[in-house]
């Protein structure tokens, strides 16, 4: 594996079961133009669905909005995130002084600093098997991610690179991202809502 760019690793990335692209060029399954035939074709329909993701904690400033936050302008709508709020695709989550926990139908969780900003560019399961694509555009995430379905798949991408998590692959770790590197870190595997997402580092 080459790494030409600066990154910092906490951890050795065998330990966590991810893999780390820092390939500009590879790609990650293109999803979303199946969800798109989806929407015309009923046979493909029942095979294409939307996840059941939602916010399981907030704390303080946490604003989401329904749109790609990249095509967002100044007159950006950004609304005030409750517990319980149902993501989809294309929704980004801002924190500010405010602090966020996701649930996934796996029960694998994701804890949002502050000071970040996540978004969400593919939530859909085909065929029951979910699919996850995120981008943590800038700030910290603690990842504790347990694919359980065989073919499941989340990709994490930062500003300089991608982190595929797959089944039979349990993660748990910090993120930190960076405009020109990306910082992982082996935190305390918890779970639940409402955690402090303090782990102490291994």
């Amino acid at each position: 594996m080459n790494f030409n760019r600066c990154i910092y690793f906490a951890i050795p990335l065998l330990a966590v079961g991810i893999t780390l692209n820092v390939s500009a060029q590879q790609s990650v399954p293109d999803i979303q133009n199946e969800a798109q035939d989806a929407a015309m074709s009923p046979e493909l329909s029942k095979a294409v669905m939307p996840q059941i993701v939602r916010l399981s904690y907030v704390q303080g400033d946490v604003r989401f909005s329904r749109g790609d936050v990249d095509k967002h302008d100044g007159g950006a709508v950004w609304e005030q995130a409750a517990v319980n709020l149902p993501l989809q695709t294309g929704f980004s989550l801002v924190t500010g002084n405010g602090r966020a926990e996701i649930e996934f139908e796996d029960a694998s969780t994701i804890y949002l600093g502050e000071n970040s900003v996540l978004t969400f560019d593919n939530l859909t399961a085909k065929e029951d098997v979910p699919h996850t694509e995120m981008a943590l555009l800038t700030g910290v995430a603690t990842l504790h991610l347990e694919p359980d379905v065989r073919g499941e798949s989340y990709f994490i991408q930062t500003p300089t690179d991608t982190l595929h998590i797959g089944f039979g692959d349990r993660t748990d770790v910090r993120v930190n991202s960076y405009l020109d590197a990306v910082g992982l870190t082996l935190v305390q595997p918890t779970r639940g809502a409402g955690g402090t997402g303090e782990e102490d580092s291994r």
